[in-house]
C-alpha cells in the first residue's frame, strides 16, 4: 500500500513537468512529436506522420503560430508515402524571435 501511495505521489508531482504535444488525425493520418526550433531566423517544423492512405505525393501544409499571435505556413512533401510512419522536416523564416511556436492546424491533400 506505501508504495502504490509513493507511486501516485510521484506521478503528481512529476506529471506538470511533462509536456508531449497530442496526436493529429487529419484525413486518416496520424501526425505525432510534430514541434517547432528556432535558431536565428529560421524556423525548423518536424514530425512523424503514420497511418492513413497511400499518396504519391503527400502534401502536408502546417500553420504555426507565435507569442504574438502571427500565423507562419509551413509547407512539405512526402514523395512516396506509403502508409508506414515516415519523418518529415522543413523550413520557413521568421523575422522576429519568439520563445514558443505552436502549431495551429495540419492540413494534407
Amino acid at each position: 500500500m506505501k508504495k502504490i501511495f509513493v507511486t501516485i505521489l510521484l506521478v503528481l508531482l512529476v506529471s506538470p513537468l511533462i509536456y508531449a504535444d497530442g496526436l493529429w488525425n487529419i484525413n486518416g493520418h496520424i501526425f505525432s512529436n510534430v514541434n517547432t526550433l528556432q535558431r536565428g531566423k529560421k524556423v525548423k517544423v518536424s514530425g512523424r506522420v503514420s497511418s492513413g492512405p497511400m499518396k504519391t505525393p503527400l502534401q502536408i501544409l502546417i500553420h504555426i503560430k507565435n507569442d504574438e499571435g502571427r500565423i507562419y505556413e509551413a509547407y512539405t512533401i512526402i514523395p512516396n508515402y506509403i502508409g508506414k510512419s515516415e519523418t518529415f522536416e522543413t523550413y520557413f523564416n521568421a523575422w522576429t524571435r519568439s520563445r514558443q511556436w505552436k502549431v495551429v492546424s495540419i492540413q494534407t491533400n
